[in-house]
């Protein structure tokens, strides 16, 4: 997603979150499965937001994770979000799950 569709920053509450997720998984599906788990586990369906959302609505993902509810695209937001955290987070911890991403990596 695109930073003028949902704005967030390092600063954003699902940042710690994300990290929890990724911490002690053991592959890319692991995080994946944790985060998605988190999601479907933590969060419900805002029927109400639903019935009344407008054109141009764009999700606040701070609001939408304190809130744990929200429509469709909240729910794809925070999943974005989410994973863009983690990945980045891997990425500055070690390379873990991405070492295509190292430097001077042979899976460059």
């Amino acid at each position: 997603m695109f930073p003028k569709y949902v704005n967030f920053t390092a600063d954003s509450l699902p940042v710690a979150k994300a990290e929890e997720l990724a911490d002690g998984a053991s592959s890319d599906l692991d995080i994946i499965s944790s985060v998605y788990n988190y999601i479907i586990t933590h969060f419900t369906y805002d029927y109400s937001k639903a019935s009344s959302v407008t054109s141009g609505y764009l999700p606040d993902t701070d609001e939408v994770f304190t809130a744990e509810k929200g429509i469709c695209f909240d729910y794809a937001a925070v999943m974005a979000f989410l994973m863009i955290a983690v990945i980045l987070v891997l990425m500055q911890k070690s390379y873990l799950f991405f070492p295509k991403f190292m430097p001077n990596s042979e899976a460059s």
